[in-house]
């Protein structure tokens, strides 16, 4: 099985920025309000591609440019479009090797709150990256619950 590395943080924190720096590519949608309302799953693949999930109909392939069409709660609020999985492949020399990444949403977000947060990705994840770039907001309570319920055989990485 290949490595997953989750990366979670609250709302707003910098996990897309994060990640598209790790990638070297500008991958994932960024903004000042909170965009990640779906988990998606970033893979290496040797064209870009995007492929969502559907309940009632087969895996459907856009451009990777419209990824924020269906992760971005404000381009799919409460997941009107009925997305049930996500996985962006990018040719990105990073994760050639296997290793799989995964942008959650925020802490405290609305997806967090409908079953959408990284306390539903962890069970798969080897490694959770836990982002937090406001100065006195605190991530560590809510941690706990996160190990607790799915990285126990994890790695934690506070960035």
């Amino acid at each position: 099985m290949n490595p997953v590395g989750s990366f979670i943080g609250d709302s707003g924190s910098g996990r897309c920025n994060s990640l598209n720096a790790i990638l070297g590519t500008d991958v994932l949608p960024v903004g000042v309000t909170p965009i990640t309302a779906i988990p998606t799953r970033i893979v290496h693949g040797e064209q870009p591609v995007m492929r969502v999930w559907f309940p009632e109909r087969p895996e459907d392939r856009f451009e990777v440019s419209r990824l924020g069409e269906f992760v971005a709660e404000q381009q799919n609020p409460g997941n009107t479009k009925h997305v049930t999985r996500i996985v962006v492949e990018p040719p990105a020399a990073r994760l050639r090797d296997g290793i799989t990444f995964v942008d959650t949403p925020g802490l405290g977000s609305l997806a967090t709150k409908r079953g959408h947060g990284p306390e539903k990705q962890a069970h798969d994840a080897g490694l959770a990256v836990t982002i937090n770039l406001h100065l006195g907001v605190a991530i560590a309570p809510r941690l706990p619950n996160v190990v607790h319920r799915g990285f126990r055989r994890s790695s934690i990485i506070s960035a």
